[in-house]
């Protein structure tokens, strides 16, 4: 299954994915965003395919964005692997998206999004988490869904796309010598069909020209 934009493609997950998933996400140990305070392993990995991705109750996708050339891909895969993360399939993955713990009955979600350092703020996780919100009520048929962060712009990207902040704790996780406050935000299905054309053109339409530039530069 693959969802396109106009810079960024979801598609799912495939065990080849896990090992460049592994080095995007231990990219930001130092961050602590995820709550992580070790690195992932590839045992790890292992364990999150057999228990998430292949869970009826977790929907996963790879972020993607268009891939340099067939013939410099495959030198570029032959010689260096891990620090280019290239695909042979003329996509590169950049991150990771989900909606999991899905109460079917309820229609309820939790979101999980990621990119590797060296791709955010292009754009490609606003397009991403577009497509992951219009499948996810539109496709599942979900009512509501839940995101949580404990990084202040994160929550104001979430409320750009018409999250609801309901809360924060006193400090749940901690990272540089302090506690710092889970921003705990809400979506749902009533608000993205109203709002969603506003929200495409305000939160993502804008930062497509960005995109397209930043992955002209990979590319040269």
């Amino acid at each position: 299954m693959n969802l396109e934009g106009k810079i960024v493609k979801l598609r799912a997950v495939e065990r080849e994915d896990l090992e460049v998933l592994k080095e995007l996400r231990n990219e930001h140990l130092g961050d602590n965003i995820f709550r992580q305070y070790r690195p992932l392993t590839s045992g790890d990995q292992d364990g999150y395919w057999d228990h998430v991705i292949n869970h009826e109750n977790f929907i996963v996708f790879t972020i993607c964005i268009p891939d340099i050339d067939t013939h410099e891909k495959e030198i570029a895969v032959h010689l260096d692997k891990t620090k280019h993360y290239f695909t042979r399939k003329g996509w590169r993955v950049v991150g990771e998206c989900r909606v999991g713990y899905i109460s079917w009955r309820n229609g309820w979600s939790e979101l999980g999004i990621f990119l590797g350092k060296e791709f955010m703020s292009h754009g490609y996780g606003r397009e991403a988490l577009y497509l992951l919100m219009e499948y996810a009520f539109a496709n599942l048929g979900l009512h509501a869904i839940r995101a949580e962060t404990v990084t202040p712009k994160v929550k104001e990207l979430f409320e750009e796309f018409g999250f609801h902040f309901i809360g924060q704790t006193e400090g749940t996780t901690y990272h540089d010598n302090e506690w710092r406050p889970d921003y705990i935000l809400e979506l749902y299905s009533s608000r993205w069909f109203q709002d969603r054309e506003a929200i495409y053109k305000q939160a993502v339409e804008p930062h497509l020209d960005r995109a397209e530039v930043a992955i002209k530069d990979t590319i040269k």
